[in-house]
């Protein structure tokens, strides 16, 4: 019995741990790539993880994957903190659903802040933002991108946006 008791002690001590990370691309944060914050996150977390993101300009390629729910990214301003990759539909012949910068699977994502940017120009579908998990939120974003900058490919997902700039 003690030792049933202590168990359950643990499993409700370790539920609702709010966590709070770091990014920041001058080495300053618990992370330099926002990739390697997304993939610190425990799966299917009930309780939001608030990732800051440092002003930076960050090179990289995102999934936030299915099992990364209530992810809160927060920027410093979508005039300072960018996110940008370069992909886009006839690179070696990836189509428009791989030429996302940031791929957002998990539900429960918001997004504050923060550009988002496919940087490859004006050469066909580049996508920035491709978003198919649930109750996506984005607050004072800019995406940008050429052709297909935002692409909301699951018909289950639901998305809002306020305050963005969507080029």
């Amino acid at each position: 019995f003690v030792f049933a008791a202590m168990v359950a002690l643990q499993s409700v001590a370790g539920a609702g741990q709010v966590r709070h990370i770091t990014v920041a691309a001058d080495g300053t944060g618990e992370f330099t790539s926002v990739q390697e914050a997304v993939f610190s996150i425990r799966a299917y977390m009930s309780d939001t993880t608030y990732m800051f993101v440092k002003a930076g300009v960050y090179h990289e390629k995102i999934v936030v994957p299915s099992w990364v729910t209530n992810l809160f990214m927060k920027g410093e301003g979508a005039e300072k903190t960018v996110i940008t990759w370069d992909d886009y539909a006839g690179l070696r012949d990836m189509g428009t659903f791989r030429t996302y910068t940031i791929w957002i699977q998990g539900s429960d994502f918001t997004a504050e802040d923060i550009t988002f940017e496919n940087s490859a120009g004006p050469v066909g579908q580049a996508v920035a933002v491709h978003t198919d998990g649930d109750r996506a939120v984005f607050r004072r974003c800019r995406l940008i991108g050429n052709q297909d900058t935002l692409l909301t490919a699951n018909q289950e997902s639901r998305q809002y946006f306020e305050e963005c700039y969507i080029e």
